[in-house]
């Protein structure tokens, strides 16, 4: 019996014993043993998406957060031409809606506009059941920008003026911040580290009480990003922020890591992340949309009004200021032995 190839099926001459079939044969073999993930991924990417795209916020309507979701999710429906849609699911500190995204099938159809404290602080306070290996990044939009900010009548002007007058008095300065394990508190903490001063700790129920205590001079500083309208009315005194890049129409407000190059205080990201194992050509695809939406000076500008200064992070950078974030946040909490 001759032996088929294919380099001669076109020329060779059929025999009697039915060759053109055994060569159907031997294709629809080949074809059948072919791994059917070949070409999948350029199925998947013109495929996806083929209906609503569900966008979980760990946080309740109308915060912050949610506006950032939300000005992303307009932005995608028309560079994707999807629907894209903003879920909230509020709860344990951002916990229920980091676990429910963790847990959801990964195809694209659930992300996770995510708050950095949650996997940079919530981890080390409380046992939680999900972490960053359990996603993939997408890309951020901005950093929150969280500022050293004092009362309008203490005698500073710089960062520098606030860590001199803390250190000729020590213990004597009140810091304020909202709640145990909050992103004002350990922002504040890490700065109170690195600047090496002693400072006592005044604990407020939630941030707009601590702006409150700071405008009546009831505190001396506090971190947080929630006085920027203040700062700007003249009310209260912004000397750092949280971020790498100047703050943008605030020249009096600049970058913490220019004043204090050596120390370890990270930003806070705020980003879209992807269950794990969510087909690449997909996150690509929204990776580039992202991105896009951060080149746009419109978005820049609302994004702005929610006090987060536009700076897109590419995927990799994204996971690198929260690992930093995580590290940074974790020594300090193991290091003062902070509980929830």
């Amino acid at each position: 019996m001759d032996a088929w190839h294919p380099a001669t099926a076109d020329t060779r001459r059929p025999t009697r014993r039915g060759g053109p079939d055994r060569s159907r044969r031997a294709v629809v073999a080949a074809a059948a043993a072919t791994p059917l993930w070949i070409g999948a991924p350029s199925f998947a990417q013109d495929a996806w998406p083929s209906k609503p795209v569900r966008i979980v916020v760990p946080a309740p309507a109308g915060g912050g957060t949610d506006g950032m979701a939300r000005l992303l999710a307009d932005r995608l429906r028309d560079l994707i031409k999807a629907t894209f849609v903003v879920e909230n699911r509020a709860g344990a500190t951002t916990a229920i809606g980091n676990e429910f995204v963790a847990g959801s099938p990964p195809d694209g159809y659930t992300l996770l506009f995510a708050s950095p404290p949650g996997f940079t602080i919530l981890p080390h306070l409380r046992a939680v059941k999900y972490g960053l290996d359990q996603f993939e990044m997408v890309g951020a939009v901005g950093n929150v920008a969280t500022m050293v900010v004092t009362r309008k009548d203490l005698p500073v002007e710089r960062l520098a003026d606030l860590i001199a007058l803390a250190k000729a008095q020590p213990g004597k300065l009140t810091f304020g911040f909202p709640g145990v394990g909050s992103l004002g508190h350990m922002a504040g903490e890490l700065f109170v580290k690195e600047a090496g001063i002693e400072v006592v700790r005044v604990p407020f129920k939630g941030s707009a009480d601590t702006v409150t205590a700071a405008l009546g001079g009831h505190v001396d500083f506090i971190v947080n990003d929630a006085a920027l309208a203040h700062i700007k009315e003249g009310r209260l005194k912004g000397l750092a922020a949280f971020i790498d890049v100047p703050f943008p129409g605030m020249p009096q407000i600049p970058p913490i890591s220019r004043l204090m190059p050596d120390a370890k205080i990270p930003g806070n990201p705020m980003g879209v992340m992807a269950p794990r194992g969510t087909p690449r050509p997909i996150l690509d695809r929204l990776t580039a949309a992202i991105q896009q939406a951060t080149t746009e000076p419109a978005f820049r500008e609302r994004l702005l009004t929610l006090s987060v200064p536009c700076v897109w992070l590419s995927p990799d950078d994204y996971r690198r200021l929260l690992v930093q974030g995580r590290d940074a946040y974790g020594a300090v909490i193991r290091e003062k032995g902070i509980k929830e």
